[in-house]
């Protein structure tokens, strides 16, 4: 049976339902030659200029084909069922090139490009199984908004910051949300990030962290030392003293709990096929790219390897968004200021001095500055200064930044730009049990913090809206 034939005969009986599945799901006329490729063609065309569905007739004729090949009726089945076919066949298709190019990369001994086929083929493979481009009706989705409204009054939220005037703005971040946090060279982005990533494990998301610029080793001293409210030097210079043993003990106490991942670790050449392959395996809540500029973009690695500082970054934030939007789960990364936001200086904080490309700036949904002059870092203090929202409005706000101390919360009364109350509303609920994860009070390092709750319902708020 011709599946392409009996396809055009069903969708000129069934019209535009047909004719739109049809093309959402990838069985588009350039995939076909010969007379039945024109026939899908002109049935396409003739929908879309007249908004009618041509007859039997004038397809057969204007198609081309002879009076024995002409297409016949009725269809011997429902569009649905050839659609799926085709998309079957398609699918074998490229099933079968990957194995060959696979074959190929092994017979040559060349392991880096048999994975490269097979990620590659894999990403091709979800892409033909997913309903791109599906036209929906607007209104339609109303109601998911009123679904989501009263999600919202029951008091579900999205992944949380320590910081409520973030949360305020936010209502936590969504499964669609590709969140930037910007500073410039040694202020504190890794920091930033881990903070984030424990606050989210500690409140029961599971939390996926992938790094191009920092080994495990050294993130786990960082995160450790977070989690404990320990000095890092401490850890880094083995001067923890009589503490030793009681950390020790502890750490048996949350080494098995889940929901804190970590992939790659000082690996420059990292790619999202990579991240995206770890994510399927711990089905996180959030993901956290540090150093999201050197990721390695899944769409063509060989090209990336030749291109630009400038073309490569712009690719790599393109597709930070791209892979949220697919994988619908909130992405939160870090990249650097360009020379033009000065050290030292408050003033520069821009969006258009991101460092390397202006798609940064276009593809994210939140951006975020971290901002901190000498005296301020003396102060212990930083601020945090919103470039972009896309949802609500935000004023800048000053925190605590005592790494030694693990503390890290909002300074009350610090929003500026007319911004009122004190930063402690929607969202400032503790992480550890009764008290904020990131006190004022730093423990000593005898008294590492409490453990997480390790219970889980793995739905995550951040994927329902």
């Amino acid at each position: 049976m011709n599946y392409l034939r009996e396809l055009i005969v069903a969708l000129l009986v069934e019209g535009k339902p047909a004719i739109a599945d049809a093309q959402v799901k990838g069985v588009t006329s350039d995939l076909f030659a010969g007379s039945d490729g024109a026939a899908l063609s002109f049935v396409y065309k003739y929908f879309r200029d007249y908004n009618a569905i041509p007859s039997l007739e004038l397809v057969n004729k204007t198609a081309g084909y002879s009076p024995e090949d002409a297409l016949q009726g009725p269809p011997k089945a429902a569009a649905g069922f050839f659609v799926d076919k085709l998309v079957q066949a398609r699918m074998s298709v490229m099933l079968g090139v990957g194995a060959e190019k696979l074959s190929q990369a092994l017979e040559q001994r060349d392991p880096e490009a048999a994975i490269t086929t097979l990620q590659d083929t894999l990403k091709e493979l979800r892409a033909v199984r997913s309903d791109r481009a599906r036209v929906v009706s607007l209104p339609k989705v109303f109601s998911q908004v009123i679904d989501l409204h009263d999600r919202r009054m029951a008091g579900e939220r999205g992944v949380m910051t320590p910081w409520g005037t973030m949360n305020e703005a936010t209502f936590g971040f969504g499964a669609t949300d590709f969140v930037l946090f910007v500073a410039r060279l040694g202020v504190g982005k890794t920091w930033t990030l881990l903070i984030l990533a424990l606050h989210a494990w500690m409140t029961g998301k599971r939390v996926l962290i992938a790094s191009t610029e920092m080994d495990q080793l050294r993130m786990a001293l960082r995160a450790m030392a977070l989690h404990f409210k320990l000095p890092p030097d401490m850890l880094r210079k083995g001067t923890l003293g009589q503490a030793r043993n009681g950390i020790a003990a502890r750490i048996k106490e949350v080494e098995d709990l889940p929901g804190l991942y970590m992939v790659g670790g000082g690996n420059y050449r990292l790619g999202f096929d990579s991240v995206e392959a770890a994510a399927e395996e711990v089905e996180p809540n959030v993901i956290l790219l540090d150093g999201a500029y050197l990721l390695v973009p899944a769409a063509n690695k060989e090209k990336s390897k030749g291109a630009g500082r400038f073309d490569k970054a712009a690719e790599t934030f393109e597709e930070c968004k791209q892979f949220n939007m697919r994988i619908k789960v909130p992405v939160i990364a870090t990249t650097q200021f360009n020379r033009q936001a000065r050290r030292n200086s408050l003033a520069g904080a821009e969006v258009e001095n991101i460092a390397l490309s202006d798609t940064a700036g276009w593809a994210a949904d939140y951006i975020f500055a971290l901002l901190q002059t000498d005296e301020m870092k003396d102060a212990r203090e930083a601020i945090i200064k919103p470039l972009k929202t896309r949802e609500g409005s935000m004023s800048e706000f000053m925190i605590r930044w005592d790494i030694d101390g693990g503390d890290f919360q909002e300074i009350p009364h610090t929003r500026r730009e007319g911004a009122t109350g004190t930063g402690s509303g929607v969202g400032s609920a503790p992480a550890f049990g009764s008290a904020n994860p990131f006190t004022s009070k730093p423990m000593p390092p005898g008294q590492p913090g409490p453990v997480p709750h390790a219970k889980d319902d793995g739905k995550g708020d951040g994927h329902n809206f």
